[in-house]
């Protein structure tokens, strides 16, 4: 670079950005950037965990579906063997 352009820069690095800086409260800029990190910490948790009251209503669904079914099995199957001894019984020994 030239000579000239060196001394340009210098000089606005120098100044750049003093004016601003002496502005800025940057207790309240920390202040505001961790609640931001915070909210969204909390957002993305939030996000990822399953709703407990879902999760709970499933499990309960699913079993009370499992014991009707079983319950249904078991009935079929305990009208049938009853038809077979009815039906056993009902034959005369001889025949």
């Amino acid at each position: 670079m030239s000579d000239g352009m060196n001394r340009v820069l210098s000089e606005a690095r120098r100044d750049w950005g003093t004016e601003g800086e002496r502005r800025v409260d940057w207790d309240a800029v920390d202040e505001r950037l961790f609640a931001r990190i915070d909210q969204a910490r909390r957002a993305e948790r939030s996000s990822l965990a399953p709703a407990r009251g879902r999760t709970w209503t499933g499990v309960v669904v699913g079993l009370a579906s499992v014991a009707v079914a079983a319950l249904l099995a078991g009935a079929v199957h305990d009208r049938r063997s009853l038809e077979l001894e009815r039906a056993a019984r009902s034959r005369p020994q001889g025949a």
